[in-house]
């Protein structure tokens, strides 16, 4: 039976076209563009049909499957080779995409400088973090702005992307490698005040466009990939935090500061660092005081107080911001009824600082201790500052909480009255506290609030009748 077809073209012993080896190599360095794939496809394609020539294989119902066959293999190949690297899920994903327009500078630029920095962002106490990924050059070669690079990122699912150009360039008549690097980092929704000071501290601290004089280029190198290792973890420090990873980032500035340190602080970037860390660490350790206290004061968990407490003891004496001093003297009084040192730390806060809070806290404690007269001083000033409703709530709760606990004190009775009656404007509940005060009240104490707390007790009665 006559076949016709491809069994006429290949029968016989006719002598088939080989690929040379600088055909092959060639492919070989266009393999991961289409170009590569299509070639590749090509060269099999005429192995596939020399092999059937040399086997005497006329069949085109045997021929065209197995040239389909190897289209088919050869792209799936491609496919799988060429995808991009995925970060684990577990890890932070360094990514680093550089273009090259030089192959010998390729090879120079990753064995001195990205392999010494993919060895010092896996090296120190937050290495285990880090899964660090070296594009290949043709993704490298597409990323040409910021959107391709986000895109890239997101393909990856890194947290921290660095692209840019190496390039050989003569300044001066010195041949040098040129620099150009640029940063993006992972972070969850923030203000626009966080996102551009983020965008700020890399554009001062990252080397952006760095000159490498070609001879004697290695320490240059090393010291440009321990200059990026340490603005990196920073950065990524950053954007963990106000991602609420408070461990992880954490850690990565402690990293930061131990090599900081080690380095000492001759070189400016690294000064910034260091004076930068330990604002950043008091940060954290107030946001995570907040938390701790936002707790405490939604369910009064007796271990979120304590977690308060423990974290407070994080951040040095010296900083004495009014919202960590608050913080101090809650934990003083909550944990350790230590009015003393809950009044000095409420004192440390300026008076131009002194809101209606913080008149509100000075008045409780002073009752506390004793000091009615003081306590009603206080309680005016807040009244004419004006009180905000949700303050008023915490307030409430909190001086009943301590009534609950304590309540043979007098003195908290009288003071809960006080609030109720010239802050809150609860006139009915404010005579209830006064009868708890005047049922408590003992010997000689308190004489002055005792006429005042018997005069307001008539007064609101006879109107309510």
């Amino acid at each position: 039976m006559y076949d016709g077809g491809i069994g006429s073209v290949v029968s016989g012993r006719a002598q088939m076209p080989v690929p040379s080896v600088s055909d092959l190599f060639n492919v070989a360095k266009q393999w991961p563009y289409k170009s590569g794939l299509f070639a590749t496809q090509f060269v099999c394609l005429l192995l596939a049909v020399g092999l059937c020539v040399a086997m005497r294989v006329t069949s085109a119902w045997v021929i065209l499957p197995v040239l389909a066959t190897v289209i088919v293999a050869v792209w799936v190949v491609w496919k799988v080779s060429n995808r991009v690297p995925k970060v684990a899920k577990d890890k932070i994903g360094f990514v680093i995409a550089l273009s090259y327009d030089d192959e010998n500078v390729a090879k120079k630029v990753r064995d001195d400088f990205v392999y010494v920095l993919k060895q010092l962002i896996k090296d120190g106490k937050t290495g285990s973090y880090f899964e660090f990924i070296d594009v290949a050059k043709h993704l490298a070669d597409d990323v040409v702005d910021l959107d391709a690079a986000q895109k890239l990122r997101l393909a990856t699912g890194a947290h921290f992307m660095l692209y840019g150009r190496v390039l050989l360039r003569e300044v001066n008549q010195v041949t040098n490698h040129y620099i150009d690097l640029n940063g993006i980092v992972a972070h969850n929704v923030v203000p626009d005040v966080v996102r551009q000071t983020l965008a700020a501290e890399f554009s001062e601290l990252l080397p952006r466009k760095v000159l490498i004089a070609k001879e004697n280029d290695l320490f240059a190198f090393a010291f440009t990939s321990q200059w990026t290792e340490l603005v990196a973890k920073y950065i990524i420090a950053i954007a963990a935090s106000v991602s609420g990873d408070f461990h992880r980032s954490v850690n990565l500035y402690q990293d930061v500061l131990d090599k900081v340190g080690a380095k000492g602080n001759v070189f400016p970037v690294f000064a910034k660092l260091s004076e930068r860390i330990p604002i950043r660490l008091v940060e954290i350790g107030t946001a995570r005081a907040v938390i701790a206290y936002e707790r405490w004061a939604d369910a009064r968990d007796a271990a979120a107080m304590d977690e308060l407490e423990s974290t407070l003891q994080t951040i040095d004496d010296k900083y004495d911001a009014p919202q960590i001093v608050t913080l101090r003297a809650i934990t003083a009084f909550v944990n350790h009824r230590n009015v003393p040192e809950a009044l000095k730390q409420l004192e440390r806060i300026p008076r131009s600082m002194r809101d209606a809070t913080w008149h509100l806290n000075v008045a409780f404690l002073a009752g506390y201790g004793g000091n009615l007269f003081q306590s009603s001083q206080h309680y005016k000033k807040a009244a004419m500052q004006g009180v905000e409703p949700r303050v008023i709530s915490l307030t409430e709760d909190f001086m009943s909480s301590i009534v609950a606990a304590e309540n043979d004190k007098p003195q908290i009775h009288y003071c809960l009255g006080y609030f109720n009656l010239k802050i809150k404007g609860d006139n009915l509940r404010a005579v209830e506290d006064f009868r708890a005060f005047l049922n408590t009240v003992v010997g000689n104490q308190f004489q002055k609030e005792r006429a005042l707390a018997v005069k307001w007790v008539t007064e609101i009665s006879a109107k309510a009748a």
